[in-house]
Parts: structure tokens; sequence; C-alpha cells
């Protein structure tokens, strides 16, 4: 009986792919604060930005709704064809915002979770679930310690 559970143990083991250095990553303190902003950059980031967002459809374009800054061909041979006016450097993707700091990180962090929090009292009224579990959030965020994160966060890039 110990070795089938031994063997079914190395079987699932052998079966997933080895780490790799972007799968630790995300495995660090900076890492998680990423992944814990990407669920709620809206509330922090303002992107795409203003100019775009409100720009209007060019000629033989119509605007695609909910996707401010970004357009699709309505006339002629590029019909279909999808402009996009939002800037890519600027888009709060995985790639950019591991290039933040980890103080810049946590600042938009607790931002984005305290406005959260906020928007879900207003609607909700306070004392849900759902608030304590942003509660939870904003106490894990205010605790990282940048310095430490940062150091951390190098061993894995």
């Amino acid at each position: 009986s110990s070795s089938s559970s031994s063997s079914s143990s190395s079987s699932s083991s052998s079966s997933r792919a080895p780490k790799n250095d972007a799968d630790t990553f995300y495995e660090t303190t900076k890492g998680t604060m990423i992944q814990k902003l990407m669920c709620r950059w809206w509330y922090a980031i303002e992107w795409p930005s203003n100019e775009v967002a409100e720009s209007s459809a060019p000629a033989g374009h119509d605007t695609l709704d909910g996707m401010p800054g970004v357009f699709i061909c309505v006339k002629g041979d590029s019909i279909g064809e999808i402009l996009d006016k939002r800037d890519p450097a600027t888009c709060p993707s995985l790639k950019n915002l591991k290039k933040k700091n980890c103080n810049e990180l946590k600042g938009l962090l607790l931002e984005a979770l305290n406005k959260q929090r906020e928007q879900l009292v207003e609607h909700e009224g306070e004392g849900t679930s759902i608030e304590k579990g942003i509660q939870k959030e904003i106490t894990w965020a205010s605790k990282v310690n940048v310095e430490k994160a940062e150091k951390e966060a190098k061993k894995h890039r």
C-alpha cells in the first residue's frame, strides 16, 4: 500500500513541467502584489489615458463598446480590422507592472484595495464576506516590507 502511494505521487510530479524563473518570480512577494493588483488595477491606474479614451472614432471606424481607444473599421477594404490607439507601454500588464518597484506597487495595490472596498460598501453595505476578504488583503499589503520584497524579486528575474 505504501509503495502504491509513492508511485502515484511520483507519477503526478513527473507529469508537471519544471518551474521556470517566471513561475518562481510570481511566488515572490513582488509577484504576489502584481497578481493582486492585476485583479483590480482599474481602481488605481488610469488606462488608457483620458485623451485616448475620449478620442472620437476615425473616419470609417466605430468605437468598440467597453474598450475606449479601440475602433473597428466599418467601411472600405479594411472592414473588420481593429485599430487600437491605446499605448501598450503604459498598459497594466504583468510585464509592465513587473518594471515598477515594490514601493510603487504596494501604493497602487493599497489604493486599489481601498477603492474597491469603498465601492463595495457603498453598494452592498458593511460586513459582507467579500469586504472581510478585501480587508485581509489590505492588512497583508500594509505589512509588506518593500526593501525585503525588492531583494527577493531580484533573485528571480
